[in-house]
């Protein structure tokens, strides 16, 4: 598959400026990723928490620059956790890092270097521009990023913390503006969630040329904080034989959510078999923390990308570049 120029992050989801309002006036919105404690799924079964964990290839000396709307709000940061330090995804809290040994914190490097925008995504002009280079002067119009060179080749793992910080469970806190208008986006008002977010690879600390193919998660945890604001992104699922589907949403009213891909998507009673169609929850919590019919979840399997993955990504992840 040809793969098209693209960056890697909100601005590759929200491209082109949209008014947000119902599908009823063609409107299309925002949804905030979410970093909280609570979970999708019912007890002594698949939970999928409701946190998005971005993954991203990087070989060695490598410069990964990273920004958000939330960063230096509140406990709002960035962290970069080296390759295999996360060892289950799904455990909380996951591993502290300490900069310099096995991973990095965007608070740590603004506290050495002063700089007060730095990792500051505050307008829709900068999510747009995105990074500017790390040793300055290319892409001026770019925001100031946290950066990180890659110690190791290998895949990385990327956090992004609300204002709201770590280990919290706080509803709510999206605008859903494509555009970015309102001062909650990028405020205390984000809570829990992050409106603008950017993982950039590039060759070194003077490139200003955007290395694509190298981000992906396998679970996008977000929200757009109320229904009648309906999303139209589009993203890439790679099945583990190579198989690139490409997905649009098309309008889909959400509220909170979580994007996954498997095999099996949901699992019947008999803890193996498919369920083949859709589940129902059985409590009254939007977690869906009860299943009719004994059914599970099926855990995320396959990497979701805002483009198609580079062959060394692929290769990374064991997958073949041609099914």
């Amino acid at each position: 598959m040809p793969r098209p120029a693209a960056a890697e992050g909100s601005r590759t989801l929200y491209a082109s400026p949209a008014t947000c309002a119902p599908n009823s006036s063609n409107g299309s919105c925002r949804a905030n990723i979410e970093w909280r404690t609570s979970f999708y799924g019912p007890a002594g079964s698949t939970q999928v928490r409701r946190r998005t964990i971005i993954q991203v290839f990087a070989n060695s000396g490598e410069t990964i620059a990273l920004g958000s709307s939330t960063v230096g709000v509140g406990s709002g940061d960035i962290v970069v956790f080296d390759p295999s330090v996360i060892t289950d995804p799904s455990a909380e809290p996951l591993p502290a890092v300490t900069t310099g040994v096995n991973g990095f914190k965007c608070s740590d490097q603004r506290t050495s270097s002063g700089i007060a925008t730095q990792g500051q995504i505050t307008s829709r002009a900068l999510e747009l521009a995105g990074p500017q280079a790390v040793s300055g002067g290319g892409n001026p119009s770019g925001y100031v990023p946290c950066h990180y060179t890659a110690p190791v080749t290998g895949i990385y793992s990327v956090v992004f913390y609300g204002p709201d910080g770590d280990g919290v469970d706080t509803d709510g806190g999206a605008t859903a503006d494509i555009n970015l208008a309102a001062a909650a986006n990028f405020n205390s008002s984000q809570l829990a969630t992050i409106a603008a977010w950017d993982v950039t690879v590039r060759a070194n600390d003077t490139s200003i040329s955007d290395i694509d193919g190298r981000v992906f998660t396998t679970a996008l945890a977000a929200s757009t904080a109320g229904n009648g604001r309906p999303l139209g992104i589009t993203f890439y699922v790679t099945t583990k034989d190579g198989f690139v589907y490409r997905v649009q949403t098309r309008g889909v009213d959400p509220n909170g959510f979580a994007l996954y891909g498997n095999q099996l998507g949901y699992i019947d009673a008999d803890g193996t078999g498919p369920l083949d169609h859709d589940i129902v929850g059985t409590t009254s919590s939007s977690q869906l923390t009860g299943l009719a019919g004994n059914a599970t979840l099926a855990p995320p399997e396959y990497p979701i990308s805002f483009g198609p993955l580079a062959p060394e990504t692929l290769a990374a992840l064991g997958i073949p570049a041609t099914p």
